[in-house]
């Protein structure tokens, strides 16, 4: 602010200028080049029209436009990066910029039966439980060595799967549960249908 006055004072500003003067265009250029190199009139000559400090200075200007446009360029170009970004998904990618659909998620699905169950299982010669997920199986299960009393916790449990989800964050899935005999002939199925949302423990009994 102190230069700009000694300036004023000096004659390189015209009486009332302070718009895009000398000193203006004295501080832009100075951060390209050397301050001795720029063409300024002597501080006690009479002022010039901007037109002639501009004209004197362009290769100073040209350098600035230089660079702004290859700035620019920069910005524009940057490069996009397809992946999921979704924080909470499995797959998050942090450096992934547009987001293409991949994220994958996924929520648990735990079975289990009661004692009352069990029971039944083994009245009617069930050796194994085969437990189907969209006609995979995800489980087989010998009567004798899983039994419960109550409803477990889901998140304690050790007899759970992932339900994987991609591109959604609730998936309805088919359930089916055959017990089989000693030779593998099935007895009895079950099936019914459950939807189970990310980051969700569903439970699902089995019940004879």
């Amino acid at each position: 602010m102190t230069e700009r006055k000694a300036a004023a004072n000096k004659g390189l500003l015209p009486a009332g200028q302070r718009g895009f003067s000398q000193v203006s265009f004295f501080y832009l250029t100075l951060l390209y080049s050397d301050r001795k190199r720029l063409r300024f009139a002597p501080p006690n000559s009479k002022p010039r029209p901007l037109c002639v400090i501009i004209k004197e200075n362009m290769k100073q200007i040209k350098a600035i436009l230089l660079i702004v446009i290859l700035s620019m360029i920069n910005f524009s170009c940057k490069k996009n990066i397809h992946g999921c970004t979704d924080p909470s998904s499995d797959n998050y990618n942090v450096e992934a910029n547009v987001d293409n659909g991949s994220c994958i998620y996924h929520g648990n699905l735990t079975n289990w039966y009661d004692t009352t169950t069990r029971d039944s299982l083994l009245a009617n010669n069930i050796a194994s439980v085969s437990i189907y997920v969209d006609n995979d199986v995800i489980q087989n299960i010998n009567p004798n060595a899983v039994i419960w009393s109550f409803e477990p916790d889901c998140s304690t449990t050790t007899i759970g799967n992932w339900i994987t989800m991609q591109g959604t964050k609730s998936k309805t899935v088919s359930i089916t549960v055959k017990g089989l005999d000693g030779a593998n002939v099935e007895i009895r199925n079950w099936s019914q249908t459950m939807t189970i949302n990310a980051g969700e423990c569903k439970l699902y009994q089995l019940i004879w």
